[in-house]
């Protein structure tokens, strides 16, 4: 990959507000401080849970984890909440079927713009 072009990419996150410089390093931007306490609280409270599970029970079975960051534009980001929210609507539906309960599970989903759009348009 030409320098040039590593540059160029390094400018537009930060022109985005994903990363910063700090004393000549290149940083990644603690996004949650950008949004409310709560929102942190309510990740921090959602790990220790997890943790404690996670210490609790080793079955794999047991357990789902995943998290992963993309860079979208406003049509594709609109299309992803739709998904998320027919997936949204599909666990509840299977949670409410009649049957013997024997566990709570924690869902979270998260979708949020984490950045500012860059000034030119990323192309990928």
């Amino acid at each position: 990959m030409p320098v040039a072009h590593i540059r160029r990419s390094l400018e537009q996150l930060e022109a985005m507000g994903a990363i910063v410089r700090n004393h000549g390093e290149i940083v990644a931007k603690d996004v949650i401080a950008k949004h409310s306490v709560d929102l942190a609280c309510v990740y921090q409270v959602a790990l220790r849970r997890s943790i404690e599970h996670l210490a609790f029970c080793k079955d794999d079975k047991m357990s789902y984890f995943d998290s992963f960051c993309l860079i979208l534009s406003e049509s594709e980001y609109d299309q992803i909440q739709q998904v998320l929210e027919r997936t949204k609507e599909k666990i509840i539906g299977i949670a409410r079927n009649k049957s013997v309960k024997k566990f709570i599970a924690y869902y979270n989903s998260n979708l949020f713009f984490a950045s500012k759009p860059p000034k030119t348009p990323l192309i990928f």
